[in-house]
């Protein structure tokens, strides 16, 4: 017997996302993430070399829009993400 799972369609968008590494592209982004009335978040540490945690990927969805912000990239200002995680709509 074969099972049929239904699958959120953000799911879709998993292997066709963009990796964000310029604050221009990442300003652009968290706009158009602003829109939607929630957003999905997951980040990805380093901690092996260091003692305090590093951030280094942060993941960000909509229903319309998956990207992966790289952000050890050099010059990368996360303001635009911390601006729309503060955004209380």
């Amino acid at each position: 017997m074969t099972q049929t799972i239904e699958v959120h369609p953000v799911f879709a968008l998993l292997s066709n996302y963009d990796l964000i590494s310029t604050t221009k592209d990442l300003t652009a982004v968290c706009r158009r993430l602003a829109a939607h009335p929630f957003v999905t978040v997951d980040t990805e540490f380093l901690r092996e070399t260091t003692f305090w945690p590093r951030l280094c990927v942060v993941q960000l969805a909509s229903e319309e829009e998956a990207v992966a912000i790289d952000a050890m990239a050099e010059g990368l200002d996360l303001a635009p993400v911390f601006e729309l995680m503060a955004d209380e709509r």
